[in-house]
């Protein structure tokens, strides 16, 4: 897949839903605005957002509608059981989807990869001979002493145990990485022999980490020093020509602020049950509403006349506008609101989210996360009520977002691609 220009190729490899997808549509605009030559490849769910912002996109495999819902449903917070509810959706599609990243990064200057994507780009720029750089929206193939792998509970068990946690996770997604890669070939004997675990070499020769948020949410670790960088968040701005529905900027100029609350890809198992626990703990605590509907979530009842339904509505645009923010803990979600300097409230549904939760109540940015299992209208609206009401919690809130608001995470992230590559071409 060719694209036009001079500037070096770079293939961008991620799977997943919005949120895993999204922040690479930042880095891949911010690579073009610096004279490179991005590809993205991503499910084919994506195709129409990249195009939005003139990325070359090479679309995967997979319905991520039915993906998010088997991993709400069947894993939640359950990380082993996650592990293999994605094991179980992507092995039907390995083989076809490594083909199709195979073509994508044929010939590529660099490959960024993302956690799904760690042994493909691994492997790829491997056997090209070319640099690869690791992206990721939450600490891991990083061990450190200074808290455990974001699936495991912070025990007070000291350093060891938070550094075998780390290493437990590296250990089930490696090996497990390795099984669907060997069925893969089963499927499709050409694909390359495996090579060895990127993250098992010494620091000259592993790829370098790029962790796509804050310090200022998660301070860098003293073990990271030479092995990972933390950018900033990678936050996607509204894309060109964009404006708001005028329906959502008259609701905006009629009233106070209002809370926006959307449970991401996770309210998708939930269905309207979610909206209606929602709606009811606005109605408790007399707050204006922004509720973010997506596809296949319907409310059982009438919305509140002090409450609207979006869809799609970009954070960065939307956030500032809020007094706070409900949501599910995605690593980009809890950036985007806590850069906004809004109070977060966040109802975790699965994988590392209940990690950003615990760290936004941390920060005192936020009351105590909810799970999703336990929400329910009052719980909710007590939340809220403390969110809204709360003088030290939004003062800390707001000096967190102007902290947020001088970082470059997407410009950071580009500085240490083009650092990678020069290495490279220096040696």
């Amino acid at each position: 897949m060719a694209t036009s220009g001079h500037g070096p190729r770079i293939a961008i490899l991620t799977y997943g839903t919005r949120g895993d997808v999204e922040p690479f549509v930042a880095l891949a605009a911010g690579l073009q605005r610096a004279g490179f030559q991005p590809r993205l490849a991503a499910p084919a769910a994506f195709a129409s957002l990249a195009e939005a912002y003139g990325i070359p996109f090479q679309p995967l495999p997979g319905d991520l509608t039915s993906l998010a819902r088997e991993i709400v449903t069947q894993a939640g917070t359950n990380w082993p059981k996650m592990i293999v509810t994605l094991s179980r959706f992507i092995a039907p599609l390995a083989a076809r989807a490594y083909r199709l990243v195979i073509e994508l990064a044929s010939d590529a200057d660099l490959i960024v990869h993302s956690f799904l994507m760690t042994r493909a780009g691994t492997e790829i720029a491997e056997r090209q001979g070319i640099p690869s750089v690791s992206a990721q929206f939450f600490p891991v193939f990083a061990p450190t002493s200074s808290f455990p792998a974001v699936v495991f509970p912070d025990l007070p068990l000291g350093g060891g145990y938070r550094r075998l946690t780390h290493s437990i996770v590296t250990q089930v997604f490696w090996r497990g990485g390795d099984l669907l890669y060997r069925h893969a070939r089963k499927e499709d004997p050409g694909l390359p022999v495996l090579g060895v675990w990127p993250f098992a070499s010494s620091k000259s020769s592993r790829p370098p980490i790029l962790f796509a948020f804050s310090r200022h949410v998660v301070p860098p670790a003293p073990e990271w020093a030479g092995i990972a960088e933390v950018t900033g968040y990678w936050p996607l701005s509204a894309p060109p020509g964009w404006s708001p529905p005028i329906e959502l900027e008259r609701f905006l100029d009629e009233g106070v602020p209002p809370v926006y609350i959307g449970l991401g890809s996770g309210g998708l198992a939930e269905g309207g049950a979610w909206i209606d626990s929602a709606s009811a703990a606005l109605e408790q605590v007399g707050a204006r509403g922004i509720l973010d509907i997506g596809p296949g979530q319907t409310p059982a009842g009438r919305l509140p006349p002090s409450t609207i339904a979006v869809g799609g509505i970009p954070h960065a645009w939307l956030f500032p506008r809020m007094a706070a923010v409900v949501h599910h803990g995605g690593a980009g979600t809890t950036g985007a609101g806590l850069t906004a300097g809004r109070p977060t409230v966040v109802v975790p549904t699965a994988s590392d989210q209940p990690f950003w939760g615990r760290r936004v109540h941390a920060l005192s940015a936020g009351p105590a996360p909810i799970p999703v299992r336990a929400l329910s209208a009052g719980r909710l609206a007590r939340a809220i009520s403390i969110a809204t009401s709360d003088a030290g919690m939004k003062t800390r809130a707001a000096d967190l977002g102007r902290l947020l608001g001088t970082e470059d995470g997407v410009g950071a992230a580009v500085d240490q691609i083009a650092g990678a590559l020069g290495k490279r071409r220096a040696t």
